[in-house]
């Protein structure tokens, strides 16, 4: 969710500035500047207004374009609620940070594709390129309180609740918060985050180089 201005109403913010110093302590600065993002909020599928997850089903996608190259920056979530593999989950393919580079090389279209967009979500095709590779299928649960932190260039989704699952009555609060270096930023990235800051307009995941 981006619009209603919830990317900056104060228990929004109150999450970013608890989640400061795990970002903090990956650069090794507490000169950061953080993402406007959106937050996620979902209802339990057992109210029959939502779907239950399909086990067959993914979204899995890539938050790091062709254009940019290496470590770039870490996303971040805050749970607000626990979950666990049977909740509404995040889920990785295992090293897939490390063919991020060689999944462009062998793909020209995705690149072409990719090019100056931070959002690429895998075809088939794509998908079992990565599991050729040895990519696994993991998810991880997170408790309540706690923030899952992963390199950009990491294939990822979230699955919906199973059918079956022990706790019918479990929504899901996410606040998705992302930290990098605030002198990567260029002056045309500060002047678009104070424009997203005064008109409480929510951001891309990206806090610097490219907002």
């Amino acid at each position: 969710m981006q619009q209603y201005r919830l990317s900056h109403c104060d228990p929004t913010w109150n999450v970013r500035l608890a989640a400061k110093p795990a970002f903090a302590s990956i650069w090794k600065t507490d000169k950061l500047l953080t993402s406007m993002d959106g937050i996620a909020i979902g209802e339990p599928p057992e109210l029959g207004n939502t779907n239950f997850g399909d086990p067959e089903s993914n979204w899995f996608h890539v938050d790091q374009g062709s254009w940019r190259e290496g470590p770039h920056v870490y996303q971040g979530a805050v749970y607000l609620e626990e979950t666990t593999e049977t909740d509404y989950c995040f889920r990785v393919l295992e090293n897939s940070v490390q063919f991020h580079k060689e999944f462009y090389e062998n793909f020209p279209k995705a690149v072409k594709e990719a090019a100056k967009e931070d959002f690429y979500r895998l075809s088939k095709e794509h998908f079992d390129w990565y599991l050729s590779k040895g990519c696994k299928i993991k998810k991880v649960p997170v408790p309540k309180g706690g923030i899952v932190l992963w390199d950009s260039r990491t294939i990822h989704d979230n699955k919906a609740p199973l059918v079956g699952r022990p706790n019918s009555d479990r929504w899901w609060f996410v606040v998705f918060v992302c930290m990098a270096p605030a002198v990567w930023a260029t002056e045309r990235d500060i002047e678009m985050k104070k424009k997203a800051y005064s008109g409480m307009v929510a951001t891309a995941h990206w806090p610097s180089q490219g907002v």
